[in-house]
């Protein structure tokens, strides 16, 4: 086994990768983050100058971490795994980091797709917030007002538009604009 492993996610922002517990995860921007673009995984302590930075000693010093592997999707990092040395002090081989490689690329698509998944649930609780709010607007006026689909039937009307008909909601909603609006009106 591994003495450790860290998984590094993107935040929201698209600016700093995380990790938990909340640490000093790298920056997306930061040179050895770029490298990540363009490898399979980077030896931290066997690249020419990774050590030597304030990002690289800090994965290496205070994480322990030897290797980098990037979740790529569509050539953007979503994630990188950091893995430390195997218990016996040895390097990682080369079947271990293909290993390592496979797994992250299939976690690479799960994490992308909890993020799409957030992203969608966020916009669905907008939408629905924006929605409310027009109703409220609506509901509100004083002036009466009707809310018919394409084929003709009322699928909205007002409080003020209730009193004017002299009906409830329940008994107009359904109805097409000729059985609720007077003959002539729409002519």
């Amino acid at each position: 086994g591994l003495d450790t492993a860290r998984v590094f996610v993107r935040d929201p922002a698209g600016r700093v990768l995380e990790d938990e517990p909340p640490g000093r995860g790298p920056r997306l921007d930061d040179p050895i983050v770029e490298r990540l673009r363009t490898v399979d995984y980077l030896s931290l302590r066997d690249h020419p100058g990774v050590a030597e930075t304030e990002t690289g000693s800090h994965l290496i010093d205070t994480l322990g971490l030897e290797y980098l592997l990037p979740m790529l999707v569509e050539g953007e990092i979503v994630a990188v795994l950091g893995v430390g040395t195997p218990h016996g002090g040895e390097p990682l081989t080369t079947e271990d980091l293909d290993l390592l490689i496979s797994l992250c690329r299939h976690a690479a698509v799960a994490f992308e797709g909890a993020r799409l998944y957030s992203a969608v649930q966020e916009k669905v609780r907008e939408v629905e917030a924006l929605k409310e709010f027009n109703e409220s607007i609506l509901e509100s006026s004083r002036v009466g007002i009707l809310v018919a689909d394409s084929g003709g039937r009322v699928v909205g009307v007002n409080r003020a538009f209730e009193v004017l008909y002299g009906a409830g909601r329940d008994q107009i909603l359904g109805q097409s604009l000729s059985q609720v609006m007077p003959a002539g009106v729409f002519a």
